[in-house]
C-alpha cells in the first residue's frame, strides 16, 4: 500500500511548492503595486489638500480685515 501512495504524496506535495511559490511570488508583486497606487494616492491628497489651505487662508485673512474694519 505505501509503495502507491508514496509517488502520489510526493507527487502532491511537489505541486504544492510550485503552487506555493507562484501565488508567494504574485502576492509580492500585488503587494508592490498596492503600495505604488497608496504613495501616488497619498501624494495627490497631499496636493490636493496643499492647494485646498492656501485660499482658506487668505479667506480668513481677508475675513480678519473686515472684522477689524467694522
Amino acid at each position: 500500500m505505501e509503495r502507491i501512495f508514496r509517488p502520489i504524496a510526493k507527487e502532491l506535495i511537489k505541486g504544492g511548492i510550485v503552487v506555493a511559490g507562484a501565488v508567494s511570488e504574485f502576492a509580492a508583486e500585488a503587494g508592490e503595486q498596492f503600495q505604488d497606487l497608496l504613495a501616488e494616492a497619498k501624494s495627490e491628497l497631499e496636493k490636493s489638500n496643499g492647494q485646498g489651505q492656501k485660499p482658506e487662508k487668505t479667506e480668513s485673512k481677508k475675513r480678519r480685515k473686515t472684522q477689524r474694519s467694522a
